[in-house]
């Protein structure tokens, strides 16, 4: 059964809210703290996970692609900030975008840098 796009929407806004994205990934579990996501070409959906300080990619239908970053300082690693209460809440930023020929930006706040990776 394939789903339209009000539904698939509805399901990618339900998922960032609540924190949780379809079943577990391979490499890492359950999201934690999903803070940005973009649609790339193809209707790859790329998530920033920002507790477990990596992006996250899926197909238009919600299923698990790959993963790539690790919480560092070094290429292609991040830094979103941490899940130490800060004022009553986590203290998570930073924002992905993918522009239209597949190039994904990552706002990498903590190390204080925009990263580029390839499609």
């Amino acid at each position: 059964m394939r789903f339209g796009p009000v539904f698939r929407a509805t399901r990618w806004t339900d998922a960032l809210r609540v924190g949780i994205i379809g079943q577990r990934t391979d490499a890492g579990g359950f999201l934690f703290y999903p803070l940005s996501m973009d649609a790339g070409p193809r209707g790859r959906m790329y998530v920033l996970d920002a507790g477990n300080a990596r992006i996250v990619v899926f197909d238009r239908d919600g299923e698990y692609i790959t993963e790539f970053g690790s919480a560092a300082s070094g290429d292609g690693q991040f830094d979103f900030g941490t899940d130490e209460p800060i004022g009553g809440g986590l203290n998570f930023s930073g924002s992905i975008a993918v522009d239209d020929d597949g190039f994904i930006y990552v706002a990498d706040v903590g190390n204080g840098r925009i990263q580029k990776f390839a499609p």
